[in-house]
């Protein structure tokens, strides 16, 4: 075997090795130099250059803003060490380099370049340079790849990511004034500040506050009068206890959770068409805050209710929280498929925004930059979210209701039956016939 193909085989063993073992680094680019071969490097300059600097520049060298796939095709070291996927050419294999697989567009998942094919030509210049050893001359070093990832472990020690810790209420100088616990933090940071407390707030004052904020509607006079008329030590508390066991509780602070939840009674966009069973996933909400339903259940109910409790009213009107978000009124064949994505995109989002208290959506593109999250959970999160869409469906609210109101009407509507039936019996038949004869 000449010493040329020699080498340009060993590196092509070398590659196939690496790349079936490890990432290929910069250092193993350069572990085999391919020694100068005239005929090729002619090649090189005459066909591929020229194609690589047209059509992949752009997108894959130095120079462009960012090398998308970490891919960088303007340099031997580049090509040879390839992007997030492994090395982009194996000398001697066309069939194995992702390069070639790439512009001959067999693989719908890997085309290159995007907007538009290379000729036949082209094509067939790029397998004849791979298929003799990607003779290349340029001895430039590429740039150095960022390390994709991110340190998920060093992220779980930031301090929303800790668990929590029980802290004890600090001592303060005027205990006396702190009426519970809470007003201990309080007061320790009125102190650091310079603060000083402000007087006690008047009855009328505090009734007030207590309906706008649990309830948030004013009190009517006389309610105002009643509670200031009322000197017992424990009127304020059962003035509180009578708002959180009130109907308009839910209301007021069911805003807050649909808020986050992104619920409308429409579906955005441009056309923005109604939704009409947009309320059910509202009035579960309501009903849920006054019933005092346990948080676990609340989260639970809206992500699988319909899992959880395959029929029940209550459980598929929670759902309504994962499809809450916007969704355009009018598709086409060609904005089928992201309009779906982005629907997916919507449901995972609202999940870390509204449940963990994160921006999950960031992942869509890329690794976290700021949160542990790789963009890998981030397609796992929406791959449970997979088989999830938005339908019509016909449940009873009441179950119970609706068997005792049947079973009454029922009961009412049988004598009407039992009638009908001894007429068909007995006169109908009669009565057929007389008339009958009296129109033949």
């Amino acid at each position: 075997m000449p010493p040329a193909a020699a080498v340009v085989a060993r590196v092509g063993l070398l590659v196939l090795c690496l790349a079936a073992a490890r990432p290929v680094r910069a250092a193993d680019a350069d572990a085999a130099p391919v020694p100068a071969d005239p005929a090729g490097t002619a090649f090189f300059e005459s066909k591929i250059r020229p194609l690589l600097v047209r059509h992949c520049y752009e997108c894959h060298s130095a120079d462009a803003k960012k090398a998308k796939g970490g891919l960088q095709l303007d340099t031997r070291q580049g090509l040879l060490r390839g992007g997030d996927a492994g090395p982009s050419v194996v000398p001697g294999k066309p069939g194995e380099s992702r390069l070639v697989v790439a512009v001959r567009f067999a693989d719908p998942d890997l085309q290159m370049p995007p907007k538009k094919r290379l000729a036949p030509e082209a094509v067939a210049d790029l397998e004849r340079w791979v298929a003799m050893g990607a003779p290349d001359p340029r001895d430039g070093a590429a740039a150095a790849v960022a390390k994709k990832g991110i340190d998920v472990e060093a992220g779980k020690r930031f301090w929303s990511f800790r668990p929590l810790a029980r802290a004890e209420p600090p001592a303060v100088a005027d205990a006396a004034w702190a009426r519970s616990p809470v007003d201990r933090f309080v007061r320790a940071r009125q102190a650091e500040r310079g603060v000083v407390p402000s007087a006690p707030a008047s009855r009328a004052t505090l009734v007030r506050r207590a309906y706008f904020d649990l309830v948030g509607l004013p009190p009517t006079p006389a309610e105002v009068d009643a509670f200031a008329a009322d000197e017992s030590p424990d009127a304020y508390a059962r003035l509180v206890d009578r708002l959180l066991a009130s109907d308009g509780y839910g209301e007021r602070w069911g805003r807050h959770w649909l808020d986050v939840a992104r619920f409308a009674e429409s579906g955005g966009y441009e056309f923005d068409k109604d939704r009409a069973g947009a309320f059910h996933y509202r009035d579960f909400v309501i009903r849920a805050l006054n019933a005092d339903m346990p948080y676990d259940q609340f989260v639970r109910l809206q992500l699988a209710g319909d899992k959880l409790a395959p029929g029940d009213y209550a459980a598929a009107a929670a759902t309504g929280f994962v499809v809450a978000g916007p969704y355009p009124g009018q598709t086409t064949a060609k904005t089928l498929e992201p309009i779906r994505y982005d629907h997916l995109d919507d449901m995972a989002s609202t999940v870390g925004s509204a449940l963990l208290g994160l921006t999950v959506g960031c992942a869509r593109c890329h690794d976290h930059k700021y949160d542990p999250l790789p963009d890998a959970d981030y397609y796992r999160l929406v791959a449970c979210f997979a088989r999830t869409d938005s339908t019509d469906l016909l449940l009873n609210p009441d179950p119970a209701a609706y068997r005792k109101a049947k079973d009454a009407c029922d009961a009412a509507h049988a004598p009407v039956v039992a009638a009908w039936d001894r007429f068909r019996a007995g006169e109908l038949p009669t009565r057929f016939d007389a008339w009958r004869k009296a129109r033949s």
